[in-house]
C-alpha cells in the first residue's frame, strides 16, 4: 500500500515541511490497534504534508506495563535516530477524526485529543493530557519527560500535567470539533491499585530532575527498522528508579495488562 515509505518515514514530495516530527507510540500487545492506527493516520499525515517518523516503543513481557517510561524511551531513542523539532506521543487507540487536527508542535504543549469519542466528545477534565499530546523537543527535555514510577495503568498523565504547570507552561488545544478523536475499542485495563497514593507522593515531591528522561533505565532488546515504523523493544526493571517508599509498594503489585 505504501511503496514509498521506508523505516516509518512519511514526508511530502513537493515541498519541505516546517517541522521534522517524531511520533512515539507506547505499546504492548495491541497488534490489531496498531494496524488500524497505521491505516488511518498515515493517510492523514500525507494529507497534512507532514515530515514524520513513527516509533513504536514496545515493552518486553517482563514487568507490568509502564506507559510513561515507554514514552521516555521512545523519545530518547528517536533523538539518537535523527534531529527532530517536535515529538508527538500518541496512544495506539487514539485516532484524530479531523484533518485540521495537525500533527505539529506549538510553543506550548499541544493536547490534540481533548474530545475523545468514548467520552461523548467531551473533555475528561481541565488538566487532562492523555491520548495524543505534542511537545517541541526542547520543551519536553525541559520538563524531563514523564515520571517513570507508574506501572500498570493510570497516573502518569496527571503527573505530566503537574510538570507542565511547574515549568510555567500551559496546555494548548485545538478548537472543539477539531479535537474529536476516535477511540478504538479494547478491553478496559486494570487500574493501578495504588495509583492515587503514588500520584500524591510523586506530585508532593515533584522533583522532576530526579524522575524522568534522565533516570530512565532500560536495555534495548531489539531495534527493528520496519517498513511503516521503527520498533524499539526494551526491557525495564520496576525498582531501578524507586526509593524505599516505591520499593515497598512494588512488592504488592502483581497485576498484568
Amino acid at each position: 500500500m505504501y511503496p514509498d515509505i521506508d523505516n516509518g518515514h512519511i514526508y511530502p514530495k513537493n515541498c519541505r515541511a516546517k517541522q521534522k516530527i517524531a511520533i512515539v507510540i507506547p505499546y504492548r500487545n495491541r497488534e490489531t490497534h496498531l494496524h488500524q492506527w497505521l491505516l488511518n493516520v498515515i493517510p492523514l499525515l500525507r494529507r497534512q504534508q507532514a515530515d514524520a517518523t513513527i516509533f513504536v516503543s514496545e515493552q518486553a513481557e517482563v514487568e507490568n506495563f509502564n506507559r510513561g517510561m515507554m514514552k521516555n524511551i521512545g523519545f530518547i531513542e528517536a533523538t539518537k535516530y535523527d534531529q527532530f523539532d517536535c515529538v508527538v506521543f500518541n496512544d495506539v487507540d487514539y485516532v484524530p477524526e479531523d484533518d485540521h487536527n495537525i500533527y505539529q508542535c506549538l510553543s506550548q504543549p499541544n493536547h490534540m485529543a481533548g474530545r475523545p469519542k468514548k467520552k461523548g466528545y467531551k473533555l475528561y477534565y481541565g488538566g487532562f493530557t492523555g491520548g495524543i499530546i505534542s511537545f517541541r523537543t526542547d520543551v519536553f527535555k525541559g520538563i524531563n519527560g514523564y515520571s517513570n514510577k507508574f506501572f500498570v495503568w493510570g497516573g502518569e498523565d496527571d503527573n505530566l500535567g503537574k510538570r507542565i504547570k511547574k515549568a510555567g507552561l500551559s496546555i494548548s488545544r485545538p478548537l472543539y470539533n477539531v479535537s474529536h478523536c476516535t477511540t478504538l475499542r479494547h478491553k478496559v485495563d486494570k487500574r493501578q491499585p495504588l495509583r492515587l497514593k503514588i500520584l500524591q507522593e510523586t506530585n508532593r515531591n515533584l522533583e522532576t530532575e530526579y524522575d524522568g528522561i534522565n533516570t530512565s533505565k532500560y536495555i534495548i532488546s531489539s531495534l527493528d527498522n520496519k517498513k511503516l515504523y521503527i520498533r524499539i523493544l526494551s526491557i525495564i526493571k520496576k525498582v531501578d528508579n524507586m526509593g524505599e517508599y516505591e520499593k515497598s509498594l512494588a512488592k504488592n503489585l502483581t497485576l498484568n495488562l
